[in-house]
This record gives structure tokens, C-alpha cells and sequence, in this order.
């Protein structure tokens, strides 16, 4: 079996196969996130969150990919002076289009556009927040090897604007999210 596998393996390098190209990706992320709030009852307030997540590219032709991305965030904290007010990110999912500049030896920056879902929770009173929203990123890929590429990405979604019930009382407001992320890449 060894001399059959052997001989095989032999005339498939010598067909004039070259190097083997790979048509997916998977990715995984850890971020940081930034939210801001704008409210009915408050003042603009910051937080920002860790996030980590995992994705799917295809590289469908040489300048085009898609891409299905999900992340988790964690717990963080409006600040205003002494007040603390929780802001949890919990999870986006997002579907993306990818345009690639591929012709830049192991370097390969990427402009992204892409519609999802983002999750979070906003104040004290568990104001749950899952809207619609779209975004847009830049990024690049450093391969590293044939096969794994490191790379840095920055993500805008657009504005979220919510309402919720909070003690008896409706809340609204906008949410403005956007994100770091360093990338690790397997290409498959």
C-alpha cells in the first residue's frame, strides 16, 4: 500500500501541478469593541467591550470573497462620574461581501460591506437590544505560511436605534458600535 501511495504521489507532483491554492478560510477574531449610547433618559455615554468570534470566508475569484462572521462579546460599563451603568455585547452575525487587492506579494488588504443581527443589553434593568443594522470595514491579511495569515481589521455598524421597557418606563435611543479585531487565519 505504501508503493502504491508512494508512486501515486510521485506522478501527481510530476504532472506539473503547481502549488495548491485554497478557496476558504477560517477565521477567528479577538476585538475590542466600542459602543456608544445615546438615550432618551441619558446623556452619550462610551463603553468598551472584548469580543471574540469565528468566521467563514470564501475566496470566490481573485479580487472577491464572502464572508459569515459571529461574535461574543463580553460585560462592560457606561461611566458617568460615580453612576455605572452595565452594557453587555453579546453576539453579532453578520453575512459580508469582500473586495481583496491581491497582487501585493504576502500582504493583502481588503475593503468589506456586509448586513447581520447585533444582540446586546443595555443598562441595569436588562434592556434587551436585537437589531438590524448594517456595516463597513477595512482590513488586511499577513500570510505567514501557505496556509495561516495574521491580519488586523476595523468594523462600522451602523446606527441602532431601540426601545425597550425599563422599570414601567419606555427607553429609546441610538447605539453606535464599531470594532478592532486581530485576525488568525486557516486557509482550507
Amino acid at each position: 500500500m505504501k508503493k502504491v501511495l508512494f508512486i501515486l504521489g510521485t506522478m501527481f507532483m510530476a504532472s506539473g501541478v503547481s502549488a495548491a491554492t485554497y478557496d476558504n478560510e477560517l477565521k477567528f477574531y479577538v476585538g475590542k469593541a466600542n459602543a456608544e449610547v445615546s438615550g432618551s433618559t441619558t446623556a452619550s455615554k462610551d463603553a468598551n467591550v472584548n469580543s471574540i468570534g469565528f468566521g467563514l470566508r470564501n475566496n470566490f475569484a481573485e479580487h472577491w470573497a464572502s464572508e459569515i462572521k459571529y461574535t461574543m462579546g463580553g460585560d462592560g460599563y457606561f461611566k458617568s462620574g460615580s453612576e455605572r451603568e452595565r452594557f453587555d455585547l453579546t453576539s453579532s452575525i453578520f453575512v459580508n461581501g469582500m473586495y481583496k487587492v491581491s497582487n501585493l506579494g504576502s500582504l493583502e488588504p481588503y475593503m468589506k460591506v456586509g448586513v447581520g443581527v447585533v444582540n446586546a443589553n443595555i443598562g441595569n434593568a436588562s434592556g434587551r437590544v436585537k437589531e438590524s443594522t448594517y456595516l463597513w470595514g477595512v482590513g488586511f491579511d499577513y500570510s505567514v505560511s501557505s496556509i495561516i495569515s495574521l491580519g488586523l481589521e476595523y468594523e462600522k455598524m451602523g446606527t441602532i436605534e431601540y426601545d425597550f421597557i425599563s422599570d414601567e418606563v419606555t427607553q429609546f435611543g441610538e447605539l453606535e458600535l464599531d470594532r478592532v479585531n486581530l485576525v488568525v487565519s486557516l486557509k482550507f
